[in-house]
């Protein structure tokens, strides 16, 4: 681990040092350091790529500047929160290793994706990492997923004691014991940096920043109240402590996460390559305000105080915003993890309901002409995706015909209950058609025609 300022303890580790971390999860805590007296300071790890910005994290004295944009200006952050790096490949596996078992660590955080939780490098660390700490006699300490899955936390906690079961039982027996695995809700818009939104930094700052980030102002970050020792005092940077975060998981992985795969997916057949871009199309954005409130909203718990008309129109002017350039294809990567959470779960709850939920089987339905590779004008649509090659051989093996019937009989993605459902299979088949035949654009606008007004 290289190390940077001696004023701030290294109490922290995030792993999955990417855009996200740096906007959300590490300027969070700088601000709760500014606002009152704290040491807590964060190492950040990359496991796979990245070293090279570590690197670069390392020159600029482990200070980064985070842009939050919109239509109305701009405003800069400069995050002085980190204190170390650690790469395995560049500083050896036992640096991380040592780093979880240091005593001075009592939390690490994660923003892995959703794919990060199979058995991967992220929880052969973590495993490695606190077998060390036990065999050290250290006390356990708080994981804590920063990624948008219901109940990270539970998530979390099953994804780790499944590994160190495989490897080792009196581990996985410890790491039951003696850590703690709350659950959290993030959200800040943060499109993945290009080489233009560098330059656009580069003009805002003055100078080249390679781990500077652009992301909009919007903040929030709730989280549960059950770590195992002293908690960071985050509560100064907004965040809100609670006793039960899935009703805040709910409305935010249903009504945000959810829509935006719906414009991600259906817009981007249709030639959107922004967010902004379909939100400044009539159709799109007439569509992603009535999926929120007549199809996402009444599948979520009792939230007491939620005014969930007043959160769909903040999002619908969050995902105007014509600063942040958010890509389309970038939303619709790895969406074979998104969807059970973000759609799937409100599908099920409006069949059980007898509500309609037409908007929703569109969108799963454009994942099905998305993964057969054209959009509407026959441009090709890049897939990225960690079932990739099962997709494609699924898409070979049965032609554009029969494709979406085969799809959804994929249980990696579809619970059997759902995907045996004939409400269900006919809803979705029947989207992929018109999709085929209309048009993503026709299809929606067809739809909208038929659906009740707000």
């Amino acid at each position: 681990m290289n190390e940077g300022s001696t004023q701030l303890k290294p109490r922290w580790l995030h792993i999955g040092f990417g855009a996200f971390a740096r906007a959300h999860t590490m300027a969070a805590l700088d601000r709760s350091n500014k606002e009152g007296a704290s040491d807590w300071g964060a190492v950040v790890a990359r496991l796979n790529s990245g070293a090279d910005q570590l690197d670069a994290l390392e020159q600029a004295g482990f200070e980064y500047n985070v842009a939050e944009v919109d239509d109305s200006g701009t405003a800069v952050q400069t995050v002085k929160a980190v204190v170390g790096t650690c790469h395995p490949a560049r500083d050896g596996k036992d640096a991380l290793n040592d780093l979880i078992a240091s005593p001075e660590l009592s939390l690490i955080t994660l923003t892995i994706t959703e794919k990060g939780y199979r058995d991967g490098p992220a929880m052969t660390a973590l495993c490695s990492g606190l077998s060390k700490r036990k065999q050290n006699g250290e006390a356990g300490l708080t994981i804590l997923s920063c990624d948008n899955l219901s109940e990270n936390g539970e998530l979390t906690r099953q994804a780790v004691l499944d590994k160190a079961s495989a490897d080792d039982s009196e581990l996985a027996g410890w790491i039951e014991k003696e850590c703690r695995f709350p659950s959290s809700m993030v959200d800040r818009i943060v499109p993945a940096m290009t080489a233009e939104s560098h330059n656009k930094l580069e003009a805002l700052l003055g100078k080249r920043d390679s781990n500077g980030v652009i992301c909009e102002p919007f903040f929030q970050w709730v989280v549960e109240d059950n770590f195992l020792d002293a908690r960071p005092p985050l509560e100064l940077a907004g965040v809100q402590w609670v006793d039960d975060i899935r009703p805040w998981e709910s409305m935010k992985l249903r009504m945000l996460n959810g829509s935006h795969t719906f414009l991600a997916l259906l817009g981007r057949i249709s030639g959107h390559r922004t967010i902004d871009a379909c939100m400044a199309d009539p159709v799109f954005s007439d569509a992603v305000h009535r999926l929120m409130l007549l199809e996402s909203a009444p599948t979520l718990p009792a939230l007491p105080g939620a005014d969930l008309p007043a959160y769909a129109q903040r999002l619908l002017e969050r995902f105007s915003n014509s600063e942040l350039k958010h890509r389309t294809e970038q939303i619709a990567t790895d969406t074979s993890q998104k969807l059970p959470q973000r759609l799937l779960e409100s599908i099920a709850a409006n069949i059980d309901a007898q509500r309609d939920w037409q908007l929703s089987a569109l969108a799963v339905a454009a994942w099905g002409v998305w993964l057969l590779g054209r959009d509407d004008n026959q441009e090709t649509l890049p897939l990225s995706d960690p079932l990739e090659q099962d997709l494609e051989a699924l898409a070979e093996t049965t032609g554009e015909q029969g494709f979406m019937e085969a799809l959804v009989g994929l249980d990696s993605v579809f619970p059997p209950a759902l995907a045996d459902n004939p409400s269900f299979r006919a809803g979705v088949t029947n989207a992929y058609t018109r999709i085929r035949t209309l048009g993503a654009k026709g299809a929606i606008s067809e739809t909208l025609n038929r659906k009740a007004s707000l």
